[in-house]
């Protein structure tokens, strides 16, 4: 079976699941855990399957952890619900918090280094 974030190999009764996103460090997003939920499904029913080795894609990183982006969006939505309905405190506590957790990225480094120097930021995507 093929997936579209990981990719798999059985050989010698071992299968091998390697996380194949390199170009985020094999960071881990909704797509990942599906696809990772769906292979091991498939290894747990293969008679000739006896372990699983896992891997990523890239010499890097095994795994970068969350994908931020997705956290970022699905935190950010849940910043302006919780606003909408919160007095000033509770939003600004709110707000405070989900910067702490946002704001801990190269990129977000990276905007405030060029904000200080006053030229154009040179984001990467991480």
């Amino acid at each position: 079976m093929t997936y579209d974030t990981v990719r798999t190999d059985v050989a010698d009764g071992v299968a091998v699941l390697t996380l194949d996103r390199p170009d985020v460090r094999n960071a881990i997003d909704r797509q990942v855990q599906a696809d990772v939920r769906a292979a091991l499904a498939t290894f747990r029913d293969d008679p000739e399957v006896g372990a699983v080795v896992f891997t990523g894609a890239d010499d890097r990183a095994f795994a970068a952890g969350a994908d931020i982006t997705q956290l970022a969006v699905q935190l950010a939505k849940l910043v302006i619900r919780t606003g909408m309905d919160a007095d000033q405190r509770t939003g600004l506590v709110v707000e405070r918090l989900a910067q702490a957790l946002l704001y801990t990225t190269d990129d977000k480094r990276e905007g405030a280094q060029a904000f200080l120097a006053k030229r154009p930021a040179a984001f990467t995507g991480s």
